[in-house]
């Protein structure tokens, strides 16, 4: 961009249409379900969702039926702890989320209904009851 913008103002080169047909793509209007989280989605998918709808629809689910939105998350390098998609697990006071394909989603911000965004180990701490 940095490149092209100053010849494009100097009219060194000529914008070219878009063919609307072979190079364009349309998709439907977002909805508010589109933001709750399907955790039978593999890890690295659930992140990228994360990342999109950061603004809007934002990405919600229950945990210990405590409603939250994800704001930060990534896929963990663990193995599944062979539970079913949605489970969720506390190792070392990291929040992981057993996903899809065998993966897992490591919850590292979210935000609790009507509270501020805070890390996991304070939702750990504060929400969850403890694990033995």
């Amino acid at each position: 961009l940095l490149q092209i913008l100053p010849k494009y103002l100097s009219r060194a080169i000529e914008p070219t249409p878009q063919n609307e047909q072979s190079q364009s793509s349309y998709t439907r209007r977002l909805l508010k379900s589109d933001g709750v989280m399907n955790f039978n989605k593999a890890a690295p998918q659930l992140v990228r969702e994360i990342n999109a709808y950061a603004t809007w629809p934002r990405s919600s689910c229950e945990i210990d039926n405590n409603k939250i939105v994800i704001t930060e998350a990534t896929a963990s390098q663990l193995q599944s702890f062979s539970q079913e998609p949605g489970s969720y697990k506390i190792i070392d006071g990291r929040l992981f989320m057993s996903c899809g394909k065998r993966t897992v989603l490591e919850i590292i911000r979210l935000q609790p209904a009507n509270k501020k965004p805070m890390l996991a180990l304070a939702f750990i701490n504060g929400y969850l009851k403890k694990q033995p």
